[in-house]
């Protein structure tokens, strides 16, 4: 609808430039294979696209974006001084953000009396106006605890990231992984899930596991669980969850730079890759 009243010319005029630089896009799309990304793309630089949830896999995702537009107090505050107009942050937008990566204060999602919509029924709201500001509650997006608060942390930086340095993902990022994966986990020629999961639950507190849906339930899944399957050959084209993605990443590097500096990282496939092993030939050990 932006890019339809945009004159000729203007950048937001553009759709595939308005989604892919002033949404969060990119951030589903990281760790996508550069065929995958250039299908994509495609299709949300036509404007017949409607359904960008089923584009992005949201429909069956996990962990699904908030539906209600989230905002930091702090962030209202200064931006109504510079620039002089408060705006909704993308970075807050994302399904595995909950909390403000400059303040670190627990985002909100509208007010006690607004409800979750800062202005109900309108087509355009900006964060931090009020229907009654004599009122004005807001209503935090979650409660955090302790244990998790430090993996919350992380991953609202990454994720942030993720879109910032989207230009700079390798053409095939899961592929990168596995071969960071199978450096410290190979057992009979294949990766070892069990040893994989050991890392994950070492690294996350089972509590932000569970926040993402992803703790592991038995012996089964800690082997050829979502992780497992995350990383295989067989699946690596399919658009996977950003959320499991960056996962498995904090339990291989410190952070989003350290595996985009990584070598593995820097490896650009032929154009012509030999055909990808059969599920068979992993092993989870």
């Amino acid at each position: 609808r932006i890019a339809s009243v945009m004159p000729e010319g203007h950048p937001l005029h553009d759709l595939h430039h308005l989604l892919m630089h002033h949404s969060a896009v990119p951030y589903y799309l990281f760790f996508a294979s550069a065929h995958r990304k250039a299908k994509v793309e495609a299709s949300l630089g036509d404007p017949r696209t409607s359904n960008l949830t089923c584009i992005l896999g949201l429909s069956t995702a996990r962990l699904k974006p908030s539906p209600y537009p989230r905002e930091c107090a702090k962030c209202i505050a200064e931006e109504r001084v510079d620039p002089g107009c408060p705006s909704y942050q993308i970075e807050h937008q994302l399904p595995t953000t909950w909390v403000c990566t400059r303040h670190g204060d627990v985002l909100s999602e509208g007010c006690v009396t607004c409800a979750r919509s800062t202005l109900p029924g309108k087509l355009l709201c900006l964060p931090g106006y009020c229907t009654d500001p004599a009122t004005h509650v807001v209503v935090p997006c979650t409660i955090i605890d302790d244990a998790e608060r430090a993996d919350v942390d992380w991953l609202a930086v990454q994720g942030a990231r993720l879109i910032t340095r989207y230009e700079d993902a390798p053409r095939d990022p899961l592929g990168a992984m596995r071969s960071a994966a199978l450096k410290r986990f190979k057992r009979c020629g294949g990766l070892d899930g069990t040893a994989l999961a050991a890392v994950i639950e070492q690294r996350f507190s089972s509590e932000i596991l569970v926040r993402l849906g992803l703790r592991f339930r038995d012996d089964h899944d800690s082997a050829r669980g979502w992780h497992w399957q995350l990383l295989s050959n067989s699946t690596r084209d399919r658009l996977k969850e950003t959320a499991q993605c960056l996962i498995v990443l904090g339990a291989l590097f410190d952070d989003v730079d350290a595996y985009l500096e990584a070598p593995a990282a820097t490896i650009v496939p032929s154009e012509n890759p030999a055909p990808a092993p059969a599920p068979e030939s992993w092993t989870a050990g």
